[in-house]
Order: structure tokens, then sequence, then C-alpha cells
């Protein structure tokens, strides 16, 4: 049996700490690879404008078969820790499509920071609203906050105007 540690009525399990950690370590390991290597400006190339980078010279083709490579394996990631919370089904990952995408929304789209803060501010505001409104509607709660962040930033948390050309 796992000991649990209790923070001030938050209970821990030892499993959480490993998680939390896993993830911690693949976001920063992806935020480096984006940001300090070759194929990560590379990949940031092809994302903006893919025939201005096909015309530098970078092999779109063969950045993108990296990007996925990429995404499969975090992927592969994320599921092998989801399912070490939960129990795994066939159906698993449609009751995580929808948040996931609204924590997209809500931090900027094109920003991979924005949709790490958009989902810890989700996450937060879901968990917290359980005694107020019950584990059935957690869900609204991340939309309401989502619909009250748009009023006020249109383009999420971390979103930039972008030009009209």
């Amino acid at each position: 049996m796992m000991r649990a540690w209790n923070f001030s009525g938050i209970r821990v399990l030892p499993l959480d700490l490993v998680v939390a950690a896993v993830s911690i370590v693949a976001m920063a390991l992806l935020f480096t690879l984006l940001r300090l290597t070759p194929v990560g400006r590379q990949m940031r190339a092809v994302a903006d404008n893919p025939d201005l980078a096909r015309a530098s010279g970078i092999r779109a083709n063969r950045v993108l078969l990296v990007l996925w490579a990429v995404v499969g394996a975090l992927c592969a990631l994320g599921g092998f820790l989801f399912g070490a919370k939960s129990v795994v089904s066939p159906e698993l990952g449609w009751e995580q499509l929808i948040p996931a995408f609204a924590a997209m929304i809500l931090g900027g789209i094109g920003s991979p920071a924005g949709a790490v803060a958009g989902a810890v501010l989700l996450g937060i505001a879901q968990e917290l609203s359980v005694p107020l409104v019950g584990p059935s509607y957690k869900i609204a709660v991340a939309f309401a906050v989502l619909l009250l962040v748009l009023l006020v930033r249109p383009r999420g948390l971390f979103g930039v105007a972008i030009a009209a050309r």
C-alpha cells in the first residue's frame, strides 16, 4: 500500500509526484528542443511559413517527420502517465479532448507556454469548483473561466496579434 502525504487536507500520493515530475521533465525537454536546437528552429520556421522555409534550404518533409516522431513520443508518454492514474478504456481520450482544446484556446493559439498555462489554470479552476458545483459540473466551470478570459483577452492569455498581409 502506498503511503499518502496530507497537506492541509490535500492528499498527495507518491505516484502523483512521479507523474508530475516526469511531466515537468518532458515539458522542459520539449521547450529545449523547440528553442535551443537547430531542428526546433526549423520546426518554427516551417510552422510560420513553409514555402519560405523551403526556399531557405530547410527540408520541410524531414522536419515534419521529426515533428511527428516527437508528437508520437509525447502522446505515448502522456497515455502511459494517464493510464498509471486511471482506468484505461478505448474511449479514454474523449473526456480529455475538450478540456485540452479549451486550454489551448485559453493560453493562445500557437503558444506552447500559453497552452501549459491555460491547462494549469483550467485544472485548478475545475478542482477548486468541485465543492461548490460537484464533480459533474466542473467542466462547465472550465468553460466559464474560458469565456471570462476570452471576453477580456480575445487572443487568449499569451496570444499575439497577427498582422494582415
